[in-house]
């Protein structure tokens, strides 16, 4: 979350959706942005029915789908963190 920002949602959103731009860099990454966006996104319900809107057999998906959870979490981790780290209880000022 950005400092002073009043919508931490959105702000999660919006690094979630950079960070799923981001893994379409290469023709297996445009794979892993479609498994991921056609089961989170676009949530049909099921992941058979997400593998069918794709137009794959289910065991494709589940294949393009583990890859793409593993490309998305570490594009987030490459990202810089946004908020401070929390302050040590020792360090915290008294009232």
């Amino acid at each position: 979350m950005a400092p002073g920002s009043s919508d931490p949602a959105a702000d999660l959103r919006g690094t979630i959706t950079t960070a799923l731009d981001a893994i379409q860099i290469d023709p297996a990454g445009v794979k892993a942005h479609e498994a991921l966006t056609a089961t989170y996104i676009t949530a049909p319900g099921t992941h058979r029915a997400a593998a069918r809107r794709l137009g794959v057999p289910y065991g494709t998906y589940r294949r393009h789908l583990a890859l793409a959870k593993e490309r998305l979490t570490e594009q987030l981790l490459r990202q810089p963190a946004t908020t401070p780290p929390p302050t040590p209880p020792h360090q915290l000022p008294r009232e």
